[in-house]
Formats: C-alpha cells, structure tokens, sequence
C-alpha cells in the first residue's frame, strides 16, 4: 500500500525539530541530485508528451533536507555529468512495505529544465552538492 504525504507531513528524519529549524529561518528549498542511466533519463523525457506526464524516483532513505516547504529541485546526473533538473512535485509516496525503496519523489516531466554540463563522479543513492543555483538559472 502506498500512502501519499502532503508537504507538511514529510519529515522522515530523526531530527523532527530539524525541518522546523529551517522554518523558523527561511532558508531556501533545498535541491538533491541523482545519477540516472541514460535510458532512465530518456525515459523520464519522453514522458513530458504523455498524458500524464507524473514521473517518480524512488529512494532507500528519505532526504531529510526535503521535509520543509518546497519548491525543491531533483538534479538529474548521468554520463559523469549534470545533465538538468526536474521540479519536484509537492508530495511524495511513502510504501512501507517496500523493505528496499520505500520512499518516491514525485515530480512533473514537463518541468525539465537542461543546465549547462558540468562533470561529476558517480554517487549512489542521493546528495545534496548539487551545481549552484546561479548557473542552474542561467539556463532558464
């Protein structure tokens, strides 16, 4: 079974105060990376023309910097380089059951946005060194 969290009820971390912490600052969304295959990547793009272009990534733990306020952003790696960024979706899925990926970022297709490519060495799971903001936008 599969349980859809809203934005407010995401926070998976064992520091619950955490997510609250970064509230009460108002620091900015935070934004994650993930090496996809190419294959996956295309995939991911050629939903952008489905009719229902929702597309989900699904993780081992869960990124306990994504448990405040969004809009946070899902760095798409792969090929040894930063290839672009998907706009993550303001709810995620949560499968208890599912002992190996339990969590899922939901995120819209169409959001896609390319970045000037930048080299990276393959990583497994998640991380948060992601490239800069600033030249994320440039390409806007």
């Amino acid at each position: 079974m599969r349980t859809l969290l809203p934005c407010a009820q995401r926070d998976f971390s064992s520091s619950c105060a955490l997510g609250l912490f970064r509230s009460l600052l108002q620091e900015p969304p935070v934004d994650i990376g993930v090496c996809m295959r190419p294959e996956v990547l295309k995939h991911k793009l050629a939903a952008r023309s489905e009719p229902n272009p929702e597309q989900a990534w699904n993780l081992s733990r869960w990124p306990s910097a994504l448990s405040q306020p969004g809009p946070h952003r899902l760095f798409v790696a792969s090929r040894g380089a930063w290839r672009g960024y998907f706009v993550l979706g303001p709810d995620s899925l949560f499968t208890p059951n599912d002992c190996r990926t339990p969590f899922a970022l939901l995120f819209d297709a169409r959001s896609w946005t390319e970045i000037p490519s930048s080299p990276v060495k393959q990583f497994r799971g998640f991380t948060y060194k992601v490239p800069t903001t600033t030249a994320a936008e440039q390409s806007e």
